[in-house]
């Protein structure tokens, strides 16, 4: 990447296709003006020609410029590597508008930060697996609490919801790298949420209908073995559905 300086009247006149003052060819213009281009090159370097731009500013610039993009984490998805490198870029164009270095230093403030907040892959990841560990701790020592005191049918309920949660974490636990995330933190915890109530509503559908005497009446009696199942309903995203569907042919069909 190297600054380029080029005594013309008028930068506005490259075009797509032109080659610039170190014969790099124009393969997509980022922003220009009459005395100043960002411009991608055949190679998808980012270059920029200037015209009448204060060398001191100019230097800033680069060195800015630079320091971001080497701080630009190489394991965030496609997406967003387009949409930093986009708004990195945007920020050289306004920073060497400016009229002074401290002015062009901080135009990159806002895409600094922006930086900081960007999380990877792995990071979001992690963020879901810890979510739904304390989640699910969390509900189970909840459904503890309410089931505290009661009569044994209400424990083995919550016995069998809390299964369930268990069974939905050893899930996400499993097959994690096949889970896809919005690198929102509001959606990180909703969808962390949503498995460990989907966990325990399974385990507790495992209690009712055993006691109902609509499946499972062999472990009725038998709290390990409902608990057993109520984690394997946890785990299997089919099994209840699959369970409702079997119920509505033999009951209604």
């Amino acid at each position: 990447m190297e600054s380029k300086e080029k005594k013309v009247t008028d930068l506005n006149t490259y075009k797509i296709g032109d080659y610039s003052n170190c014969n790099e060819k124009i393969t997509s213009i980022i922003r220009k003006s009459h005395n100043i281009i960002v411009f991608y090159d055949d190679a998808d370097h980012v270059c920029w020609e200037v015209n009448d731009i204060d060398h001191g500013i100019e230097s800033a610039c680069a060195n800015k410029f630079c320091e971001i993009m080497d701080s630009v984490a190489h394991d965030l998805d496609e997406k967003n590597k387009i949409s930093i490198r986009t708004s990195i870029c945007g920020c050289l164009y306004t920073a060497l508008n400016k009229e002074t270095v401290k002015e062009a230093e901080d135009a990159f403030l806002e895409v600094h930060k922006r930086l900081k907040k960007l999380k990877t892959p792995y990071e979001i990841k992690s963020h879901f697996l810890i979510n739904t560990v304390l989640l699910t701790a969390c509900t189970c020592l909840f459904a503890y609490y309410l089931a505290n005191d009661k009569s044994d049918e209400i424990k083995f309920f919550f016995m069998c919801s809390s299964a369930g949660t268990i069974g939905s974490l050893f899930s996400i636990l499993q097959r994690n790298t096949e889970i896809k995330l919005s690198p929102k933190d509001w959606y990180i915890f909703l969808q962390s949420a949503f498995n460990t109530i989907l966990g325990f509503v399974s385990g507790g559908i495992i209690f009712l209908v055993s006691k109902a005497d609509i499946a499972f009446s062999f472990a009725e009696s038998n709290i390990y073995m409902l608990s057993l199942l109520a984690i394997i309903a946890g785990f299997s995203e089919r099994m209840v559905p699959e369970l409702f569907k079997n119920i509505e042919n033999s009951n209604f069909n």
